[in-house]
């Protein structure tokens, strides 16, 4: 596939493991300049200058000095073979820097990112604002642990929550797996609860089968991968979780097979799939899933680790269809891989009765100030598809 853009060389799409996500390499040999926005850490209460989205006239960088690219090339390739383990088969491409959606190899080959970090960077590489938050907040506190408060993840916490108007609470977790492995265990301790049943009675049983969907990802944790859908993750790491129920998505016969009251405790579902090759829902499947939940007495789990956070034109891709669940994951663009679950009051307070020391210490946040560039910067694109 080769694209052109205007007034710039041909470039051709170098195609990547991962479903629907590429980087599109320049052909033409030259160097570029790239800046380095050398950002001085204030201290704290000094007023700043507010960062502009405009590079900076100075300090500029240009292929990090790299004075004989192949052989750097071959190097970091050889060492990376050496000392990484050897999980995912990469390009022979060895990139050096980025700004916005365009990267730079050590030979100053130009490439726009599509994959974003497998939807990490949501407004690109090294944007100034960002730079600015992470400097700051590095200069003054890295990091706290789970045993003491922090300004700004209560900050993060309080905006999260009052831009979702179905949550209650935030749970932070390092990671988008890890935000779906706490829904696991919240929707399973959740049943408990509801039951009226002790939770730590051993003895005791309530509803704990998860519903999840064929072309689903949900992470590579033991709990999160007993979710996803690809068989060849999971083999060589059998068993998995016992309890999951796989369903055909957009297929709410096929879900309502499996959605049984006294036996399912949750579905999983991403309202626009990622991993499984940009599946967007129907409006009436995540509808007809929140009924089912609501028959069954189980809770409806949004997967936005992928979609959420502006990617689709909205802050949550749960808002293009109107159906409300009682909790959603995310991770990605929040910053960079911070992960999430935000839930409803009816859920939190059950969790909140049993686990108040796992929610006290369960918030491991890096203290990076929250929303600092703003759901402006985070696309404004309409979805299109069934259902939009």
């Amino acid at each position: 596939m080769v694209v052109a853009l205007p007034g710039r060389p041909r470039l051709r799409v170098v195609r990547t493991q991962h479903v629907g996500q590429s980087v599109v390499r320049c052909s033409a040999q030259r160097k570029h300049q790239v800046t380095a926005r050398a950002v001085e850490a204030p201290v704290r209460g000094q007023e700043v200058e507010e960062p502009t989205d405009q590079p900076a006239a100075n300090a500029v960088r240009t292929n990090l000095d790299v004075k004989d690219p192949a052989a750097f090339t071959k190097d970091i390739i050889e060492r990376e073979k050496k000392y990484v383990l050897q999980t995912y088969v990469r390009p022979d491409i060895v990139f050096t820097h980025a700004e916005g959606v365009r990267m730079w190899d050590a030979h100053g080959k130009e490439y726009l990112d599509f994959a974003a970090g497998i939807a990490v960077n949501s407004v690109g590489h090294s944007h100034p604002r960002w730079l600015a938050a992470v400097n700051e907040q590095a200069a003054v506190l890295t990091h706290t642990s789970n045993l003491f408060h922090t300004e700004a993840g209560v900050n993060l916490a309080e905006k999260l929550v009052n831009n979702c108007s179905f949550a209650d609470k935030a749970f932070f977790t390092n990671s988008g797996t890890e935000a779906n492995e706490a829904a696991i265990k919240f929707a399973r301790k959740c049943a408990r609860v509801k039951a009226g049943i002790d939770p730590y009675d051993a003895s005791a049983t309530a509803p704990s089968e998860i519903v999840c969907f064929s072309a689903s990802f949900h992470g590579r944790t033991m709990g999160a991968l007993a979710l996803t859908y690809k068989e060849q993750y999971k083999t060589p790491f059998a068993p998995v979780m016992p309890g999951a129920k796989l369903a055909t998505y957009q297929d709410l016969g096929s879900a309502a097979k499996v959605i049984k009251k006294g036996e399912t405790c949750a579905v999983f579902v991403e309202p626009l799939q990622g991993e499984g090759g940009i599946n967007i829902a129907h409006s009436e499947f995540l509808q007809g899933l929140r009924d089912l939940c609501d028959e069954a007495g189980a809770l409806l789990v949004f997967d936005e680790v992928q979609c959420g956070l502006g990617r689709t034109g909205k802050l949550w891709a749960w808002e293009h269809f109107g159906v409300q669940p009682d909790m959603m994951t995310l991770a990605k663009p929040l910053a960079g891989q911070l992960g999430c679950q935000a839930g409803t009051k009816n859920v939190t307070q059950a969790i909140g009765t049993v686990l108040s020391l796992l929610l006290l210490n369960g918030c491991s946040v890096f203290p990076t100030k929250p929303h600092t560039v703003g759901t402006e910067h985070l696309g404004r694109s309409n979805l299109q598809g069934p259902g939009a």
